[in-house]
């Protein structure tokens, strides 16, 4: 099952999280609340948690 992606892109705020669109069999990126597409580990832990609510 797919849910989500999170990746590391070289420092502490530099994480980004995509998820997956059975629709389109991919991962879609996310923006995070900042407005950017990086953010922290625990700002994507947030994202997830309120996507699955």
């Amino acid at each position: 099952m797919h849910l989500c992606r999170l990746r590391y892109m070289g420092n502490l705020s530099g994480w980004s999280v995509a998820f997956y669109t059975y629709s389109n069999e991919k991962y879609d990126p996310c923006v995070f609340p900042s407005g950017a597409f990086f953010g922290t580990p625990e700002e994507a832990l947030e994202i997830g948690a309120i996507y699955l609510r």
